[in-house]
């Protein structure tokens, strides 16, 4: 992934690729870690998980032990929960250079 794609899509990516090395029920950086790894917000790093969440890719639990880990279905079915990040991924992807396209073209106009 280039690092022009939004921070959430990267943290996805990361946490995906974390999720095809692992194994079910291992566990995943924290929120913390992943913040300070990216040097992104609670929000951004919220937004990467949810989807997922989601597909089942992931589980959290809360408490002292809590956190989240590769869940039963990422196990089962990796194959699929990485195809459909894929096409997240690439839909986002299409979205920002379009976006970056259109603001090329007002730049131009001024």
């Amino acid at each position: 992934m280039t690092t022009d794609a939004p921070l959430s899509l990267q943290i996805r990516g990361h946490v995906a690729a974390l999720i095809a090395d692992g194994e079910e029920g291992a566990r995943l950086p924290t929120m913390g870690e992943l913040r300070r790894r990216f040097a992104a917000s609670t929000g951004a790093v919220q937004q990467a998980l949810e989807p997922l969440k989601a597909t089942g890719a992931i589980t959290t639990t809360r408490g002292p032990q809590g956190g989240h880990f590769i869940g039963p279905k990422a196990a089962a079915e990796p194959r699929s929960v990485l195809r459909e990040l894929r096409a997240q991924l690439e839909t986002a992807s299409a979205a920002l250079r379009t976006a970056a396209s259109l603001l090329g073209e007002l730049e131009d106009a001024q």
